[in-house]
């Protein structure tokens, strides 16, 4: 029942920590050694020879830390290291160079760590499964290869770089087994970096090889090189993407897979399977498209950076395109940026577009989109049908949540749409921040939809708040906007221009302000009011505020009817309340006389 927790152990005449026998009676159980750090000593660093398999002996993340001159604390003469079974860790700390060894050998499992760590021309040789080497910096100077493995498994190589001056490999394999991911290997010759060879397996994630040969990775004798992590920039796409953005056929990326996407400019990337889509070192985007089409469900977008600036458009443009039917998406955490556009153009920067299927289940979360231009018609969000106006449900579930959206059309005629959606069912929007300005500016605007789920969105149109989801029929939108309010709530117009044709109905207590509301009511509509028609029908014992309101009025001369009913109280009556503030009437037609 002992613990030996949390360390720092300098012993540099002999072992760190020793467990042994007292008498055949007494030997030491249950013992915890863990977390400790060993930073000199010149045998084993944890001896517990006396007690393997005799007692119950825990040992959990101890580590040796060795520089140039205690390297032979953990390696003998012959650079073979020692007996470490109580050992997780050894960390190279420093510059090792000029020792009088030919090579190293890690001939058990163990995690080899660089603390700032070089090593120069000392070759490595791997004899035993479950290594992982990781933060050292190895350099080969003297005409021999870096590593060789010899039937070895479960080996790891991270964030290492590995530089060679001669026409040898970084890595040679031979029947062994490893994974790579976040390495820089430099070959400063004619060799390729890695000789994969006699069944050899390599899991190659995001790495980066340089070399003056014309391959990077030699996979000889039934040798397997799996490619999971793809980096895609100017400098390579003509060889990844045919002319049409199309993988080529024999372009061996596989269903899951990860595309890096570094700087990209003037491109187009149709992706047709599932793949993770992402960022390589904060790259930049600069007037290219990803489309999603085919079997591109399942496929993950995130923490891309879209640029366009300083252009003309000649043609309708989107950084991302989801194509009908495409499902299961999820676009988070991107950023699109668009200055100084124009031409006479629509720019959408994501679209997804209606043909023959829904696309369901698309989650656009945590984006931020900064567009300003001079365009017909900008948006960062839309659901469209492109020729089939008969088409429903271009999306199924689509939700919009945590995106920041900031538009600015500057066209004296131009439209702009925070989110802008055609035929869709079951949407949720929530929790967006919408910034719009423009001739014609809709924060939210939603034509056809069915069950939509929209709570807790900040919408500001031309600088004004606003509380409206707006369609085809303006009417209806306020008419929505009351029906969904409480008691006590306020509804925002803005300062937009509502054409009303029917009379709204307000049967609450509520607050209406702002708006530009022009009388388009059909005179003869409502034969209970005889030619009045009005704008607003007030009932109920409700107060209803109608404050900095613009009433424009056209066929009719009533702004608010005042119903009464009869109360509950079978001799009394229930009248509304209203109150105007602020309001300005103006005639369009001067045979009106306005109430």
């Amino acid at each position: 029942n002992v613990k030996v927790f949390d360390n720092d152990i300098y012993t540099p005449q002999g072992t760190a920590i020793i467990v042994k026998v007292l008498s055949k009676a007494k030997i030491p159980d249950f013992i915890y050694i863990e977390n400790n750090r060993i930073f000199d000593c010149n045998r084993t660093a944890i001896n517990f020879a006396e007690v393997e398999n005799k007692s119950n002996i825990t040992f959990f993340n101890n580590s040796i830390i060795i520089s140039n001159s205690t390297f032979f604390n953990a390696f003998d003469s012959e650079g073979l290291m020692k007996d470490q079974k109580a050992i997780d860790n050894i960390l190279f700390k420093g510059e090792f160079a000029d020792l009088p060894i030919d090579s190293i050998t890690i001939n058990q499992g163990i995690h080899i760590l660089g603390v700032d760590s070089k090593i120069e021309d000392i070759p490595l040789i791997i004899s035993s499964s479950n290594i992982k080497f990781e933060n050292i910096s190895f350099i080969i100077q003297n005409g021999k290869d870096a590593f060789h493995l010899d039937n070895v498994e479960n080996i790891s190589f991270l964030n290492n770089t590995i530089t060679v001056d001669s026409a040898n490999y970084a890595l040679v394999l031979n029947n062994s087994k490893i994974n790579m991911v976040d390495n820089l290997i430099i070959i400063n010759d004619y060799s390729p970096a890695i000789l994969n060879d006699n069944g050899s397996y390599i899991l190659y994630g995001e790495n980066i090889i340089r070399t003056l040969a014309d391959i990077d990775i030699e996979s000889l004798n039934d040798s397997t090189l799996k490619i999971t992590v793809y980096i895609v920039s100017d400098d390579n796409y003509d060889s990844i993407f045919n002319s049409a953005g199309n993988f080529y056929d024999d372009f061996d990326i596989a269903i899951g897979d990860t595309l890096k996407i570094a700087n990209l400019t003037n491109k187009t990337i149709r992706i047709d399977i599932p793949l993770i889509i992402s960022s390589y070192k904060d790259s930049i985007i600069s007037n290219s498209t990803i489309i999603l089409e085919d079997m591109a469900s399942n496929t993950n977008i995130s923490d891309l950076r879209f640029k366009l600036e300083n252009r003309n458009l000649n043609k309708d443009f989107s950084f991302i395109i989801i194509k009908d039917g495409v499902s299961n998406l999820i676009i988070e955490n991107n950023h699109f940026d668009v200055s100084n556009l124009i031409g006479d153009s629509k720019l959408s920067a994501i679209k997804i577009i209606g043909s023959d299927e829904s696309a369901a289940n698309i989650r656009i979360l945590n984006n931020a989109f900064n567009l300003s231009g001079d365009s017909n018609s900008i948006s960062a969000i839309s659901a469209l049908n492109e020729g089939f106006s008969s088409y429903d449900d271009i999306t199924n579930t689509l939700t919009v949540l945590n995106n920041k959206i900031s538009i600015s059309n500057s066209r004296e005629d131009g439209f702009s749409y925070g989110i802008n959606l055609v035929n869709s069912l079951n949407p949720r929007i929530s929790s967006n921040s919408i910034d719009v300005i423009g001739d014609t500016a809709f924060g939210l605007y939603l034509n056809k939809v069915s069950r939509p789920d929209i709570a807790d969105n900040e919408i500001y149109e031309n600088n004004a708040l606003v509380s409206i989801v707006h369609s085809d029929n303006p009417t209806k939108d306020i008419q929505s906007a009351i029906d969904s309010a409480k008691d006590g709530d306020t509804i925002y117009l803005g300062n937009g221009l509502y054409a009303i044709k029917d009379s709204i109905t307000v049967n609450k207590s509520v607050s209406i302000v702002g708006g530009r509301l022009l009388d388009n009511i059909d005179s003869n509509s409502n034969p209970l009011v005889s030619n009045d028609n009005p704008l607003f029908i007030v009932s109920g014992r409700n107060t209803v505020n109608f404050i900095n309101m613009t009433l424009i009025l056209d066929n009719n001369d009533l702004f608010a009817l005042s119903k009464i009913s009869n109360s509950t109280n079978p001799v009394g009556i229930d009248y509304p309340t209203i109150n105007i503030k602020g309001a300005d009437f103006q005639k369009r037609n001067d045979a009106v006389d306005g109430e």
